[in-house]
């Protein structure tokens, strides 16, 4: 009833160009809503590569990290001057990987990160005193406390077999067994 109402309203000039915007109005719909999905699927692709590149910073910090665990215990075990090195590099990675980190989160896990880099820097301030205690012992047994103490061992023993050949052949080993153990 509405519809025979506005034809005899409505001039056929006017149906005819309501007509004709129907489709326009239809195809510019059609536009806002394919505009506004290719801004979606952009979002969610930025996203993606958002979380790969945090996932690889992430993955290259624990790679500095275990490298550097590897090398204290392997500077531990037997210590070495390239060790230190290698231990710096690892931790010049792990801090090059925090900073990825950081310019990748957001500012709530700034501060955690923050707090990690502050871990960091104090798993190096460590590992500079294990390496001077080690300095002091000797990194070889030629060098520091360990040096020292071979050299008067050795002028312990060359002082038993030279100077006191006033005792017996037996007094002497047990003198030189006595320091031996020491």
């Amino acid at each position: 009833m509405l519809l025979s109402r506005l034809s005899t309203v409505l001039s056929v000039r006017t149906r005819l160009t309501v007509l004709s915007l129907v489709p326009v109005v239809g195809l510019v719909a059609i536009g806002l809503s394919y505009v506004a999905s290719e801004r979606t699927v952009e979002n969610a692709f930025e996203s993606v590569h958002q979380s790969s590149r945090l996932a690889d910073a992430s993955r290259e910090f624990k790679d500095a990290l275990t490298a550097m665990q590897v090398r204290t215990r392997e500077f531990v075990a037997q210590p070495q001057p390239f060790l230190i090195s290698r231990f710096e590099e690892s931790h010049a990675a792990a801090l090059v990987s925090l900073n990825a980190l950081q310019a990748l989160v957001d500012d709530t896990e700034r501060q955690n990160v923050a707090l990690i880099e502050g871990r960091v820097v104090a798993l190096k301030t460590t590992f500079g005193r294990l390496t001077a205690q080690q300095d002091e012992l000797g990194l070889t047994e030629f060098e520091g406390i360990q040096g020292r103490l071979r050299d008067g061992g050795k002028a312990m023993e060359r002082v038993a077999n030279e100077d006191m050949s006033w005792l017996s052949e037996s007094d002497r080993r047990k003198v030189l067994t006595t320091i031996m153990l020491m």
